[in-house]
Parts: structure tokens; C-alpha cells; sequence
């Protein structure tokens, strides 16, 4: 029988599971919306429904060997305890304790992002570069990085958060804490955020004849490819925070190429041409000036799930 893992991809929009193959094939996945405002025992009841769907899509065919799962962070990886910013519901959840009661196996728990990044450096888009980066823009802004062809973990193993580099010092309140991130201006909900506050100004836009509460970031997406310029100049500002976040870590650990995943990069150039414009602009020193591609995930909605079983196959972090 051959072998297989559970692959499993927690964000604030979707919990996803799967099983992948050891070479990194998907063949089984099942995903259900992370309950909205969600306490933690609905939460992990939604994610254990994601699970089952999965397991059972894939029958009998495959012997599961471990699990591996990717989180939004940050987290106590050490402990299996995990506490997503865009997910209140978790905080301190243990959650790798709870999989091992109910599924049997010790998960592999790291960062979402940083299983995106290993992921597509194994099977994917950074294939063939062993100083890359991985961001997923989607609930928020995550990233992982591949330094000498290995996974950087940092001190607590939440390096890689791209997200919290700051992009505008003055900038919107993050839900970290922090002001100006990345994240506070290009994530789904920040775009949406900023959009609905220069609404409340009195700005004009065709969004104007939607009930703000009901605007979603793929409205706004719509609203800009069709004209809009208030939400043209919000996909500007959130691929401008991205490219000043980018060229920050491609000084910092000299890396020559950034992959880019997450529902929110599949709006595609109205979000990666100001991106790849402003990441030009601030990318001035000589070892990395010209050299910073940014392109595309290359397993488009698997690429949490194969992320996440590249992290069990790498093991536990140290």
C-alpha cells in the first residue's frame, strides 16, 4: 500500500485538509470556512469535519505516516500551542495535543506561510532556488524563507513574518499591535479596511452603492479592473506595502526570488505590477539590485496542503 500524509492548511478564510503523496501529490482535499468569530471548540470541529472529508475521499488507498500542518501565526511551535492573529477564537489552542488524541499522530506544526515557502522550494515555483522566499497574501501576510536551500526558523520559529515589517511608519493599526505593517495595508481585510474608511470621507467610487458591511476584497478587486480609482489606488497602496516589505528581506537575507501565493495575489497584475515597481524602487543595493524576481505560486489552491506535507516529511523544527 502506498504511503501518504495528512496535509493540513488553517487560515482565517478556510480550513483545509488533504492527503499528499511523498513526491507531493494531492490526492484528496476537503476544506470548510473558518466559522467567523468562531470560539476554539467550533473552530477545531470545523477543522476535524476538513479532516474527515479528506481521509475518507481518499479511502483506502493510502497508509497515512504523519501529519503535517501549517498555521497562521504566530505560535509556540515547541509546544504545539497556536494563536492566529485573524483567528481570536485560538488563543494558546493546543492544538498539536488535540490531533494527537483524536488522529493518533504527532503533527508537524509550523507557519503557514513558512510551509508555503518550503513547499514550493521542494515542488513548486522556487524548485532550483535555495535562497528564496514565500508570502502568502490572503487574511493576512505571511512569509517563510529559504536560506542555503534550508528553512529559516529564527529563535522562536516564527521567523519569516514578512508581514510585520513595517511599510508605512504612520500607517493603519495592525493586528499585531504595531503600526504601518505590511500586513495593516495589503491583506484582504486591511484593503478592504482602508477602502471603507475614504468611503466614510466622503470618497466617490462605484463601491458606494454597496452596504459597506457586505464589501469583500474581490469587490473592490472588480470595482478597480473596471475603473474604479479609489479601489485602483487600494491595490496600488497594498502592492506598494509589499514591495517596500519585499526589497527590506531581500537585503536582509539576500535572497533572488520571491513567490507569491494567497487568494488575494490572484487579482494578478493589479496587485504585482505597483508591487514589482515599488520592490524595484527600494531594492538598490548591488547584490540584490535587478535581481529579485517575483512570480507566482506554482500549485495555486494546493499549495498550503503540499507546504504542509513538506513539513512532516522535513520533520520537526529545532
Amino acid at each position: 500500500m502506498p504511503q501518504g500524509l495528512l496535509a493540513i492548511d488553517i487560515g482565517g478564510t478556510k480550513l483545509a485538509a488533504g492527503v499528499v503523496t511523498m513526491d507531493g501529490s494531492v490526492v484528496s482535499r476537503a476544506r470548510r470556512p473558518t466559522p467567523p468569530g468562531g470560539d476554539a471548540s467550533a473552530i477545531y470541529a470545523a477543522l476535524l469535519e476538513s479532516v474527515s472529508a479528506a481521509i475518507a475521499d481518499a479511502g483506502d488507498t493510502y497508509q497515512l505516516q504523519g501529519i503535517g500542518v501549517g498555521s497562521g501565526g504566530p505560535m509556540r511551535a515547541r509546544e504545539g500551542l497556536v494563536s492566529p492573529l485573524n483567528m481570536p477564537g485560538w488563543r494558546d489552542f493546543p492544538l498539536v495535543a488535540r490531533l494527537h488524541d483524536d488522529l493518533g499522530f504527532t503533527a508537524v506544526l509550523d507557519n503557514d506561510a513558512k510551509a508555503f515557502a518550503l513547499g514550493e522550494y521542494l515542488y513548486g515555483a522556487g524548485k532550483g532556488h535555495p535562497d528564496m522566499m514565500g508570502v502568502v497574501v490572503s487574511t493576512g501576510v505571511g512569509g517563510g524563507i529559504i536560506s542555503g536551500g534550508t528553512l529559516l526558523h529564527g529563535r522562536t520559529l516564527n521567523g519569516g513574518h514578512v508581514g510585520h515589517i513595517v511599510a508605512e511608519p504612520d500607517g493603519p493599526r495592525c493586528a499585531c499591535g504595531g503600526r504601518g505593517c505590511v500586513e495593516a495595508i495589503a491583506s484582504g481585510p486591511s484593503i478592504v479596511r482602508l477602502v471603507r474608511a475614504e468611503l466614510e470621507r466622503g470618497r466617490e467610487s462605484a463601491l458606494r452603492e454597496m452596504p459597506p458591511e457586505t464589501i469583500t476584497a474581490q469587490d473592490v478587486a472588480r470595482a478597480a479592473l473596471a475603473g474604479d480609482e479609489l479601489s485602483f489606488q487600494g491595490f496600488e497602496r497594498a502592492g506598494g506595502a509589499l514591495g517596500i516589505g519585499f526589497a527590506g528581506a531581500a537585503a536582509l537575507v539576500d535572497i533572488d526570488l520571491i513567490v507569491v501565493g494567497g487568494g488575494v495575489s490572484n487579482v494578478g497584475e493589479l496587485l504585482m505590477a505597483p508591487l514589482r515597481r515599488t520592490l524595484d524602487d527600494h531594492a538598490a543595493l548591488e547584490y540584490i539590485r535587478g535581481q529579485v524576481r517575483v512570480v507566482p505560486s506554482a500549485n495555486a489552491q494546493d499549495a498550503g496542503l503540499i507546504g504542509a506535507a513538506a513539513l512532516a516529511m522535513a520533520g520537526q523544527p529545532i
